[in-house]
């Protein structure tokens, strides 16, 4: 028997962003409006087990590591994100899009604000 842990843990995703992993802000990077997945990247999350075709879909929560904040949760918009990728080989389609909630308000200097002030010094 799955404890309610162990269900909710499985939903949480944590990811490095970087080459494989990139963010997309609206265009005065008020807001953080998208996670993008590099096709290589999504292979290495289902070989490894930590994903399937189907389980990427019910991922809700991103936890994101980036040089400046250790790690910032984000929520997935997942009808949007399933609804993008709806009856398309999540391979064949290029990167793969979690849409961030609308609710949600994350700015890019929150996540890089504080890496660019600390390489200064």
């Amino acid at each position: 028997m799955k404890c309610i842990n162990e269900q909710n843990a499985k939903k949480l995703l944590y990811l490095t962003v970087g080459k494989e992993v990139t963010l997309s802000f609206s265009r005065d990077h008020s807001r953080l409006e998208c996670i993008r997945l590099s096709t290589n990247k999504l292979a290495e999350l289902i070989s490894n087990g930590l994903i399937s075709r189907e389980s990427i879909f019910d991922i809700s929560r991103i936890s994101l590591i980036t040089k400046s904040n250790y790690k910032t949760e984000v929520l997935i918009d997942q009808i949007r994100t399933r609804r993008q990728a709806e009856g398309k080989d999540i391979f064949t389609n290029g990167n793969f899009i979690f849409f961030i909630e609308k609710s949600q308000f994350i700015t890019h200097s929150q996540l890089y604000t504080l890496y660019k002030n600390n390489k200064k010094k």
